[in-house]
């Protein structure tokens, strides 16, 4: 008699747990599980619409190429990784910039980013995949541009997928996630 009074008193705490919902039924949105969302891995609506874990690589704005991703290396540093993935296209150069702000990126008068400028970048021999780790003091924005081989042969411009910088470029920047202070 007792374990079914004891059954009959969890019972709405199972079907709670059962349901998916949690102890906490409104968490807050920085507290829940980054999920899946239209190709990209980014924290729920209400966040920023620009936060990403991983952003797609486009080339020539509109031909998905790969994928530029962010993970904490080791204490202190964080590695961006741009990965091709499309069968037929290799990274030639990639230039990085990692700011704290927006207004730290390095840009134009017109407001199109400076990718001389930019603090990393290395040309590449046809490669597919491409990393550098960057202290975790640099920021959490991130300008992520590429020259990519197509399979024409011929060379294309890439960004990893984002928010658009002011200029009238099709230039884009992304926060990561999972470098976000607080």
């Amino acid at each position: 008699m007792i374990n079914f009074i004891l059954l009959i008193l969890t019972l709405p705490f199972i079907s709670s747990i059962s349901d998916g919902d949690s102890l906490n039924p409104n968490p807050a949105p920085e507290a829940q599980v980054l999920r899946e969302e239209n190709d990209i891995l980014r924290l729920p609506k209400g966040i920023n619409s620009c936060t990403y874990v991983s952003s797609k690589l486009m080339a020539g704005q509109n031909q998905e190429v790969g994928e530029v991703t962010v993970i904490v290396d080791r204490v202190g540093y964080f590695k961006v990784t741009y990965s091709i993935t499309e069968p037929g296209y290799c990274l030639q150069e990639t230039h990085l910039s990692v700011v704290r702000q927006y207004a730290d990126f390095p840009v134009t008068q017109a407001g199109n980013p400076s990718i001389g400028n930019f603090e990393y970048s290395g040309n590449h021999d046809c490669s597919v995949s491409v990393s550098y780790t960057i202290p975790m003091e640099k920021g959490y924005l991130i300008a992520a541009h590429a020259v990519v081989k197509g399979q024409s042969k011929s060379s294309e411009t890439a960004w990893a997928k984002g928010c658009d910088f002011t200029g009238d470029s099709w230039a884009m920047y992304f926060q990561a996630a999972n470098l976000i202070p607080g």
